[in-house]
């Protein structure tokens, strides 16, 4: 398999994890300074008005590059995303195996950086869908290419890859699947199922 190198990202899209899953090993770009607006510190969960983003503050008072910057600690934004994130999934099916263990993620403010916040979140969807290849880390920054898959899944443009479509909560009649939704979504929804799906066998 070619060399997949993705950016680091808090609770990432379905289509990241197809990415990764599909190619079978994974290098986080390491090097980079902060790209604004990026799933880097934001992800997208399904409520009932549609679709929620929430956002970690960052601390914009130290360094840029990306395994230096902080959180910031003046709002309780870890109180509010999980409150999000159990409004939204209380009811899915899987919540009840895996809602307790992501709880005690936002149990108290988050006092590190954003790159272990977000490393601590991949390590634990890793163990979930059984991916035992350990993650690479990139040792120099390269320029963005015209296809970059760094810079290329973000929220306001298109997916790079539409992953195959799985059971979601069906908040309005008729229901759609919606699709770039959080790895967070899929593994309520679907639980152990998440790999095969991700793989794009279902």
């Amino acid at each position: 398999m070619s060399s997949l190198v993705l950016s680091t990202a808090y609770w990432p899209p379905v289509e990241w994890f197809a990415l990764w899953v599909r190619n079978g090993s994974l290098t986080l770009e390491a090097q980079e300074h902060l790209q604004k607006q990026s799933y880097r510190n934001r992800c997208r969960i399904k409520i009932r008005q549609g679709i929620q983003e929430l956002i970690i503050p960052l601390d914009r008072s130290g360094s840029r590059h990306i395994r230096e910057i902080g959180i910031s600690l003046r709002e309780d934004w870890w109180r509010v995303h999980w409150k999000a994130i159990e409004s939204a999934y209380a009811h899915a099916a899987f919540f009840s195996a895996l809602g307790p263990e992501i709880k005690e993620l936002y149990e108290r403010p988050i006092e590190e950086p954003l790159w272990n916040w977000n490393m601590r979140i991949l390590q634990m969807c890793q163990k979930w869908l059984g991916l035992e290849q350990p993650i690479g880390l990139t040792t120099e920054f390269t320029a963005p290419a015209p296809s970059d898959l760094r810079f290329d899944i973000h929220p306001k443009k298109d997916l790079v890859l539409n992953a195959t479509p799985y059971r979601q909560l069906a908040y309005e009649r008729p229901h759609s699947f919606v699709a770039g939704l959080s790895i967070l979504d899929l593994l309520f929804n679907e639980g152990p199922a998440a790999y095969s799906i991700l793989m794009g066998d279902h």
